[in-house]
């Protein structure tokens, strides 16, 4: 059973993730070569490691910096995203999900369906899924669902109460409502 602190360490640890992989790489660059510099010759000596001794360490900083890596009882953070049509009456919500790489297609929900998807969240912070919403004879209207540096800290499951005037969702107990892109 994890502690209670799991979710604040994980996301401790991806705000520092890219950090740590550049320094890892950065040590790694260090040790496998150790520079000597002698100014009045210009002349800069390289000592290499084996083959083999290159591999192992390699290996073991890219296993440190993974975020699955057992060693430090990470696992990478998987996020989901819920959509729920609130509209008042009986308005069917049209939406369509996407993000730059995945297109989740069109979907209708009727008065208090939802829609559901997963994914994991990019190392590099840049994760972003957009809808744009419809109903009646309402404009189309677009927000951003997920911005991974906007919400990994607010959310692991963003729940989003779509209404007329904009998608709420719950923070830190309050529901919490955005206008429209």
């Amino acid at each position: 059973m994890p502690c209670r602190n799991y979710v604040k360490l994980k996301k401790i640890y991806f705000s520092f993730q890219p950090f740590v992989i550049v320094l890892l790489f950065s040590l790694y660059i260090h040790i496998l070569t150790q520079i000597d510099w002698v100014p009045h010759n210009r002349v800069i000596e390289v000592y290499k490691m084996s083959v083999f001794s290159r591999s192992v360490l390699l290996l073991l900083m890219l296993t440190l910096a993974s975020p699955s890596c057992s060693l430090l009882f990470l696992p990478t953070q998987h996020t989901d995203v819920i959509i729920i049509n609130t509209l008042v009456g009986n308005q069917d919500l049209k939406i369509h999900c996407k993000s730059k790489d995945n297109d989740l297609g069109e979907h209708v929900l009727q008065k208090d369906q939802t829609f559901h998807w997963g994914f994991g969240i990019s190392v590099f912070g840049n994760t972003l899924f957009f809808c744009s919403f419809q109903w009646g004879n309402s404009p189309l209207q677009h927000y951003d669902v997920y911005v991974e540096n906007r919400d990994w800290l607010t959310c692991e499951t963003c729940r989003w109460y779509i209404k007329e005037d904009g998608p709420c969702r719950y923070e830190h107990d309050h529901l919490q409502c955005y206008n429209w892109n």
